[in-house]
């Protein structure tokens, strides 16, 4: 429990900007009397830490073990109930917390009637933004109040209005359940799982029968009709879903503040229709639409670095080197920066964009090196792009000549590969390819080895389920470079 509190108090801190971090100050001096000086320093020790040691706090504060473990808790809530107050104002869900909060209070010491305009006032604020959950939440409030005697303030229908929402939280539900299971068989599919794709259309079946009632059931339903139309390779068809999401959310300013993510995906999704489609120019002009006008700073940097791994993938796929070369210096310096907010994950897929563009200008040794920050990340085996990182990181030491290195990174990752799964079309083929092609001296064998898993390539790159692997790194287009010897640069630039 101890290092849980300690890893939690740890990453609290550090995720904090400096006006939550004032904002804590001064609330720990108001809150905790005598003791806020000790939580304020113990606070400080931390936040100067670059990696948590807690013998050094021990050493700072002369506490003893159980001191400082129970002083990591408490500021542990302190910095909680902070963050709580500070974001009141800016957060819609705490705001209505609040309300319903002081409902409690109010309600438990008898006052029944004073109950009434907070939740008039709460009702309001979720119509806006149509939350289900405490619309319902809310109206069950409403009905307590009747049942305990102020009946003359609401009429009979005030005793349905719960039904109405649950009913519509359910809708919700179903829509939000099938677009996550449309999801997840998506990145099952790109990373490699057999057999899935059929499975996509018993998702579509089973949400069919309903008719989406709410602002996010249709916006569940516009995204999941987007992913499966991709995902079976109905470039057109997707687009029209994703056209319509986007449209969705642009109508409603309450709603695309609320859920900015969703917002910042639908972008992310017309983006891919575009380039997917070779619309470079529009794919482009979607990057720039791409806008956040919220408090969050999360967001605010989720936004930034989407919009940069955006124009990396315009510059790896219109084969623009010295526009990709800026792109990713701007990366760089933007990862570097103290205020930057995002998940680890976020970051992370910056690198293999990063390999990508140095490949194709054939900069192996640098493609290598930054593929391999990907490979050793610890969350890294978690990712749908794994094992096509892996063939990527093959193909990369086969350009190198590290031929031994070679037959045993084949290897480790075919071992990987059966204990996982069973092999797509793609890995099989790209693994056997490379395991004869480390024997093979002839050139005239060589080449003849190239051709004959290209044009397998181009036969199973009808499946969409293998499609997305063969092109993820431009796999068919440098096997096409080795049989006309050409650089992978000219054949991107004439494909």
């Amino acid at each position: 429990m101890s290092k849980e509190v300690s890893e939690t108090v740890f990453n609290l801190i550090k995720v904090m900007n400096q006006p939550e971090k004032r904002h804590f100050k001064i609330f720990a001096s108001r809150h905790t009397g005598n003791k806020g000086n000790l939580y304020t320093k113990l606070f400080n020790i931390i936040e100067a830490q670059k990696t948590y040691n807690e013998l050094k706090i021990t050493s700072k504060l002369k506490l003893t073990k159980s001191q400082i473990a129970d002083s990591k808790k408490y500021l542990r809530i302190l910095i909680l109930k902070s963050l709580r107050t500070f974001s009141a104002k800016n957060s819609i869900e705490l705001e209505l917390k609040e309300l319903l909060s002081y409902v409690i209070i109010l309600f438990e010491k008898g006052l029944s009637e004073e109950c009434i305009p907070i939740l008039n006032k709460a009702k309001k604020i979720a119509d806006i933004y149509e939350m289900q959950v405490y619309l319902y939440e809310i109206s069950i409030w409403q009905q307590r109040i009747m049942q305990s005697g102020l009946t003359i303030i609401y009429d009979d229908e005030s005793y349905k209005t719960p039904l109405k929402y649950a009913e519509n939280l359910k809708n919700e539900v179903a829509f939000r359940t099938a677009e996550i299971k449309m999801t997840q068989k998506q990145w099952m599919i790109r990373g490699g799982k057999k057999n899935e794709i059929n499975k996509l259309q018993k998702i579509v079946t089973s949400i069919h029968k309903l008719k989406p009632e709410t602002f996010s059931s249709i916006m569940y339903y516009y995204s999941l009709m987007g992913i499966y139309y991709r995902t079976k390779g109905n470039l057109k068809r997707s687009s029209e879903f994703y056209a319509k999401m986007l449209k969705h959310l642009s109508d409603n300013d309450h709603q695309k503040n609320l859920i900015p993510r969703s917002y910042l995906g639908a972008f992310v999704n017309l983006f891919n229709f575009f380039d997917e489609n070779k619309d470079f120019d529009e794919a482009f002009k979607t990057i720039g639409l791409m806008q956040y006008h919220g408090s969050s700073e999360r967001i605010k940097s989720e936004y930034i670095t989407m919009a940069l791994h955006l124009k990396l993938i315009y510059a790896i796929n219109t084969v623009n080197l010295n526009y990709g070369n800026e792109v990713m210096k701007e990366i760089r310096q933007t990862l570097s920066s103290k205020n930057l907010r995002v998940d680890e994950s976020f970051e992370i897929q910056h690198y293999i964009g990063f390999a990508s563009l140095l490949f194709i200008g054939k900069k192996y040794r640098e493609a290598l090196k930054e593929l391999s920050v990907f490979l050793n990340w610890p969350q890294a085996k978690n990712s749908a792009h794994y094992s096509l990182c892996r063939i990527f990181n093959l193909v990369i030491h086969y350009e190198l000549g590290n031929i031994d290195l070679l037959g045993y990174e084949t290897r480790s990752l075919y071992k990987y590969l059966l204990k996982s799964r069973s092999l797509s079309q793609f890995e099989n083929m790209t693994i056997s390819f490379i395991t004869k092609t480390i024997n093979i001296r002839s050139e005239k064998k060589m080449l003849e080895s190239f051709k004959l898993l290209y044009h397998e390539l181009q036969r199973i790159k009808k499946n969409p389920e293998e499609r997305f692997a063969i092109e993820y790194f431009n796999f068919d287009s440098w096997l096409q470079s080795k049989i006309e010897n050409k650089n992978l640069v000219d054949v991107l630039r004439n494909s």
